[in-house]
């Protein structure tokens, strides 16, 4: 259920509100991928692949079942089992942390740069976000984006493989640790990241949830593929990432504190922590007592008529606490869509709209001066009506800068090519000047 929830609230607002095809296709690969590698990579991985690894590389000297209980119901243990047992559970924590948390998330990242730029014939932040209505285009073979998402996907699969083999020499050699080591920084740091066992199955909990959230923040910002897309990602992850780490919780328990009328909190605080089957198994009990009619715990041994009279009744009270639990998960998963998703989605987009036109100006303005400077006339700011231009792209057209150049807060130097001349000319740039002179091959543009 929360696996659905979380997905729900980062990825229906995201790709309902996409502005191209391309952005929602990125969001549904990228929050889908990623609510699975949370959620079910470990259990999945963790236990049986780890606990045959355990055997075979000769960590024999513990019960491999124990790898599957809390530390707190261990303590029972020999210290010569525990010397052994500690290293293993931080090496399958680390390995958890290494596949879910650094592998999973860079190389969801940058495969979904790679996907986008092959399948989609774009690199580059602005064409995905519709900001530049396509006039700024650059191959994606030749693209420094594709470039750079090969580069990290390969250093990503060699970290992996150094770490998991970090997690695998200690799972072997750990127990020759100082006892200070095991009993320290090992002891400690598998109490805070420890699995949430349930049933003898992998869980996650509170503190492994935030430091997958946390090792997600630089594979989106690395894998930004300009400054518009990287701000974009950062406002977003410092409001969605909270929300879902922690702030359902709080609103469930705001819901049943504040506001019980809504709810149907009847004043019973056990309410919401209980789940719907021992709720209806202790409605049927109360109806029952309150009817003096005594039910046999094993519900085949009642009578047909017994049977059906108390669950009629306790059928017809049932509804308060289950329309109690109804409301607990569909109001805080309401903000969470409409408020966390569309709210963050929407103003988002806005602001990266304003930033993609403010830096459009500046580099326009920056033209206009470069442009003055050369035919020695005197500057004329952007915004009269010599310096206006039919488009407010074709100043950025004309450096034949690609959208992603334009982005970046650096000031690359472009000598305008021949390919690009009968653009120049066309827009009049440099004016009255042919392709052969010195002022149009040695043209130097500085875009900020």
């Amino acid at each position: 259920m929360t696996c659905l929830q979380d997905t729900l609230v980062a990825l229906l607002p995201r790709a309902m509100i996409s502005r191209t095809q391309a952005e929602g296709v990125e969001v549904g690969f990228l929050e889908v991928l990623e609510s699975l590698l949370i959620y079910y990579s470990v259990p999945m991985l963790g236990g049986p692949v780890f606990k045959h690894i355990m055997g075979r590389i000769g960590c024999k000297n513990f019960d491999v079942k124990d790898l599957t209980r809390p530390l707190a119901e261990l303590s029972h243990l020999p210290e010569g089992q525990m010397k052994h047992l500690l290293p293993a559970k931080g090496a399958l924590i680390l390995s958890a942390l290494t596949l879910t948390g650094i592998g999973g998330e860079y190389l969801i990242n940058y495969t979904k740069n790679l996907m986008t730029a092959h399948c989609f014939n774009m690199d580059q932040f602005s064409q995905i976000a519709n900001l530049s209505g396509g006039q700024m285009q650059s191959p994606p073979q030749e693209s420094e984006v594709v470039k750079k998402s090969w580069k990290r996907v390969y250093q990503t699969l060699g970290a992996c493989a150094g770490l998991l083999g970090s997690a695998l020499a200690l799972a072997r050699f750990g127990h020759k640790l100082p006892d200070w080591v095991l009993k320290g920084p090992i002891r400690d740091g598998v109490k805070t990241f420890d699995f949430n066992f349930k049933n003898g199955a992998f869980g996650l909990t509170k503190n492994q949830m935030a430091a997958y959230m946390a090792l997600s923040v630089p594979a989106y910002l690395d894998s930004a593929r300009d400054s518009l897309e990287k701000w974009e990602s950062a406002s977003r992850l410092v409001l969605v990432l909270p929300y879902l780490l922690a702030g359902q919780d709080w609103l469930e328990k705001l819901i049943r504190e504040k506001f019980p009328a809504i709810t149907g909190n009847a004043g019973n605080g056990r309410l919401y922590v209980k789940n719907l089957d021992v709720l209806a198994k202790e409605k049927i009990q109360e109806v029952a007592g309150r009817m003096n009619v005594h039910l046999p715990e094993n519900m085949a041994y009642w009578s047909s008529a017994q049977y059906k009279e108390v669950l009629d009744m306790a059928a017809k009270e049932f509804r308060v606490p289950l329309g109690s639990k109804i409301a607990h998960v569909l109001i805080p998963l309401g903000i969470g869509v409409f408020g966390t998703g569309f709210g963050v989605g929407l103003v988002n987009q806005y602001w990266t709209k304003r930033r993609f036109e403010q830096q459009l100006r500046q580099n326009k303005q920056q033209l206009a001066e470069n442009r003055s400077q050369t035919a020695g006339e005197p500057f004329k700011p952007v915004g009269s009506p010599v310096a206006q231009t039919d488009s407010p792209f074709q100043n950025a057209v004309a450096t034949g800068l690609p959208a992603a150049g334009l982005m970046k807060g650096q000031s690359p130097v472009v000598t305008p090519s021949p390919f690009f001349r009968p653009v120049f000319h066309s827009m009049g740039y440099p004016p009255n000047l042919p392709a052969s002179s010195p002022a149009v091959n040695q043209q130097k543009v500085y875009v900020s």
